[in-house]
């Protein structure tokens, strides 16, 4: 018993001599001097953390210089000179702006500092919000009874006015009070809306006010409040199972609505297909396959002869407010379809074939030459939705022209299909597209929390374009310099996608609950473990792990996610097996509100680089439940090494 003790005890010292070398390995050189300096002059009597200076002490920080300029003459040199817009230089990020990466994994927010922080709150928190004490109630009772009133009703800022007037209970048979769904759509339109867009939001809300069918309907309201749940939960865990309700009650909707085939229906399919997914259930297929063959039987994209049709010829027939809504809801699901589609890895017939209608918003996403016009959203849409929507549609358009290509049905490996010359093709196109971006969607002090969003995707995009070429085992003597080009622009991305994520998880609150900014974290992950040479690697694989413990509260894929790179850490033996069960206990206490009855079973794509050649190894259904196998077996080899430490010892 005394030697596992002492065992013990070496352990713990061992590792935190060795986190302190990593501190001041990664520690501003002039600081790791000083700190050594010091240590010179110490007792062994004294901890040896103690001499550090703070800037040292802090396990996990990022340097401000953590991503090195590049050099005149090369590629990213080159790519931020002459196109800006998409390859910003990159700023050293504020100390006091991204803070202490190490702390965020224990970080707990109350929800009364919370409600301060909302994405969709219009108004700066008082006085009074700030000093609410810790006790104060939360803002949804305790399920079921969502309809019981909490003290005086205060006066909320939703993004409309117009949800003030919202009568729930004309939509909905749950007991649940207006102000709460009038958050949950509010905080649906504000956060997710401008990335999604499945409908018209106006039309929606005039609908939705005034009790009317024609770009409402019931199922589309439940689906947006179980979707909504989800980021809600981040604030009030009991949102939950409000959630849950919301989604049976649109799913017995949706089991009738199906066979009538309306613009509403279908982009409720959609959310129903994102509740399931995010849930962790493959669920969500269904809703996903049976919207689009509606959008299809409705024309509004996904068959060849859609491009033959003049669309002046039957729009000219409906209103205007049906050409606006149809335009939304074609657009909107044919985004979500190829975003799917990059997310995945998985064909998707229907993204071969765009909607004929011409985006919400053309063209207000572009550079405007008159310098008068400063305003920050365009007049088409709502002040919420900003220029993000508009310019997703294209880039989305942009995208599919190399998915279609990549992700076919039992296909070969990419490489061994597609050349370079396709993919440099498509970065070319990209990026002179980029170059007429509006400044509004440009990275800056003003920028929305989903033009960050957008910027992320656009990365991702190109990791993805570029990633069967990057790759160090699809080197080939023959395409060396080619390889060089295409490892350049992987890396020239990489980096901007670490100064984004690091900026998006530090500075916008949102990035505990926007779902569609996840896959910075999933690539960059993906990139350090490869690279652990680097001495950045850790780090950055905290800060992505950190950001998915986050994303646990409203999404419990989430922690499967963040199992399955951990699993991938574990494979490649850059992490013990004891590590990785701890930084695992430390996700799961974020994830504890949510039901645990059915096992996770979505075909998300988590180790990018094996998706290629073993898909069905690469997913998070194969590498969570790697995990487990791989942490055990540790854990038995461990405690097999201390015995026989004991037994020599002895």
């Amino acid at each position: 018993m005394a030697k596992k003790r002492e065992i013990e005890a070496l352990r713990e010292e061992n590792s935190r001599l060795a986190a302190i070398m990593d501190r001041l390995r990664l520690a501003p050189e002039t600081e790791a001097i000083a700190a050594l300096r010091e240590l010179r002059q110490t007792t062994t009597a004294e901890d040896p953390a103690s001499f550090l200076p703070y800037s040292v002490q802090a396990p996990f920080t990022l340097p401000l210089a953590s991503v090195s300029a590049p050099t005149q003459g090369s590629i990213e040199f080159e790519l931020m000179i002459r196109h800006a817009i998409a390859y910003p230089t990159l700023a050293p990020l504020d100390a006091a702006a991204t803070g202490d990466l190490s702390r965020s994994m224990d970080r707990e927010w109350e929800l009364h500092e919370l409600k301060t922080v909302f994405c969709y709150s219009l108004n700066p928190p008082t006085a009074s919000t700030m000093s609410e004490p810790e006790t104060s109630q939360p803002i949804v009772s305790p399920a079921p009874s969502w309809n019981e009133p909490h003290g005086e009703v205060k006066s909320t800022a939703y993004c409309d006015a117009r949800l003030d007037l919202l009568n729930i209970s004309f939509w909905s048979r749950l007991v649940i009070t207006r102000e709460l769904a009038a958050t949950l759509i509010s905080l649906y339109l504000e956060t997710d809306h401008p990335t999604l867009g499945l409908f018209d939001a106006n039309l929606f809300l005039v609908d939705l006010i005034d009790c009317r069918t024609r770009y409402c309907s019931q199922l589309l309201v439940s689906a947006i409040l179980s979707w909504a749940c989800h980021a809600y939960s981040t604030f009030d865990p009991q949102a939950t199972a409000l959630g849950e309700a919301c989604f049976n009650e649109a799913d017995s909707l949706w089991k009738v609505e199906q066979s009538f085939d309306s613009l509403p229906t279908v982009a409720a399919a959609q959310l129903l297909s994102l509740s399931s997914i995010y849930n962790g259930h493959n669920g969500g297929i269904p809703y996903l396959n049976l919207g689009i063959e509606m959008a299809q039987r409705m024309g509004l994209f996904g068959l060849p002869n859609l491009a033959m049709v003049d669309p002046s010829v039957e729009e000219g027939r409906k209103p205007d407010d049906w050409t606006m809504a149809k335009s939304h809801t074609a657009w909107g699901v044919y985004n979500w379809i190829v975003m799917r589609s990059l997310m995945f890895q998985e064909e998707e017939p229907a993204a071969r074939y765009p909607p004929n209608t011409d985006p919400p918003g053309k063209g207000v996403h572009l550079t405007s030459n008159n310098w008068t016009g400063a305003a920050t959203h365009p007049p088409s849409l709502p002040y919420y939705m900003g220029r993000t929507f508009p310019a997703t549609c294209e880039f989305w358009l942009l995208t599919r022209e190399w998915t279609t290509v990549y992700y076919v049905s039992g296909r070969m490996p990419i490489r061994d299909r597609v050349s370079l010359h396709f993919a440099r093709g498509i970065f070319q196109r990209l990026l002179a597209w980029s170059d007429k971006l509006h400044t509004m969607l440009v990275r800056g002090d003003k920028s929305s929390h989903h033009s960050i969003i957008f910027q992320i995707w656009f990365h991702v995009s190109i990791l993805q374009l570029f990633r069967p070429f990057a790759r160090p085992a699809a080197a080939a003597t023959d395409l060396l310099i080619q390889d060089d080009f295409a490892v350049a622009v992987f890396t020239a991305s990489l980096n901007q996608l670490k100064h984004l994520t690091t900026m998006f998880h530090s500075t916008y609150p949102c990035a505990q609950y926007a779902a569609f900014w996840h896959v910075a974290p999933l690539h960059i992950a993906n990139a350090v473990l490869q690279n652990t040479s680097d001495p950045y690697w850790w780090p950055y694989f905290m800060l992505c792990l950190d950001s998915y413990a986050d994303l646990y509260g409203a999404f419990r894929v989430a922690g499967a996610i963040n199992k399955s790179l951990l699993s991938i850490a574990l494979r490649l033996k850059v992490i013990t097996p004891s590590k990785a069960q701890a930084l695992m206990a430390q996700v799961d206490e974020k994830g504890i509100h949510h039901s645990h009855d059915q096992s996770i079973s979505a075909s998300f794509i988590v180790d990018l680089d094996l998706a290629d050649v073993d898909p069905l190894a690469a997913q998070l259904m194969s590498l969570s439940n790697s995990f487990d196998d791989m942490a055990l077996f540790g854990e038995f080899t461990e405690l097999e090494t201390e015995a026989l430490v004991a037994g020599e010892d002895s």
